[in-house]
């Protein structure tokens, strides 16, 4: 059984497979992006419920790997590191009212441990902007944690006095 919110997302991705223009012959006020996920998860399903959660749970296992490698990166804690990933797998899996569901938020949060990865190494700037841009594509309102993760790393460039050349450099 779907859920509501679930549902929603499934059929606009569904519109999208099947060639319907979003917000012209269907309306929905996420942006587009998510839609392009949800149709690719749409398509790859085969119009099955098993395969569709089965997407969320390689998401979620995804997001957990990611969170691992970031808490690793500032913690420097296997033990930490490996706790906050499980606890994050169960939270997301089996204590929320939703857990089975596959919602924007288990999309955008791949996105944007990717990007926030890609920061924390301090050498793939570009490949974290590309995917806070599309996290912000999924949901608008991502767009506040990634710009005090700009501004964050905006200044700490510039206090070490580094030029903004630097910064660029891919």
């Amino acid at each position: 059984v779907f859920g509501r919110d679930e549902s929603t997302y499934l059929l606009m991705g569904k519109f999208l497979a099947e060639g319907e223009i979003p917000y012209v012959n269907y309306w929905e006020m996420k942006p587009v992006f998510s839609w392009y996920i949800y149709s690719l998860l749409y398509k790859l399903s085969f119009n099955s419920i098993f395969y569709f959660r089965f997407f969320g749970a390689i998401l979620i296992a995804l997001n957990s790997s990611f969170l691992f490698l970031i808490s690793n990166k500032i913690l420097k804690g296997l033990k930490k590191s490996l706790f906050i990933a499980i606890l994050f797998s169960v939270a997301q899996s089996f204590l929320l009212l939703d857990g089975k569901e596959i919602l924007t938020e288990h999309i955008v949060l791949t996105f944007f441990l990717v990007g926030l990865y890609a920061i924390i190494n301090k050498k793939f700037y570009f490949v974290a902007g590309i995917f806070f841009c599309l996290s912000i594509l999924i949901r608008l309102n991502f767009a506040l944690p990634i710009m005090g993760i700009f501004i964050y790393v905006f200044f700490n460039f510039f206090k070490k006095k580094n030029n903004l050349f630097q910064l660029l450099k891919l």
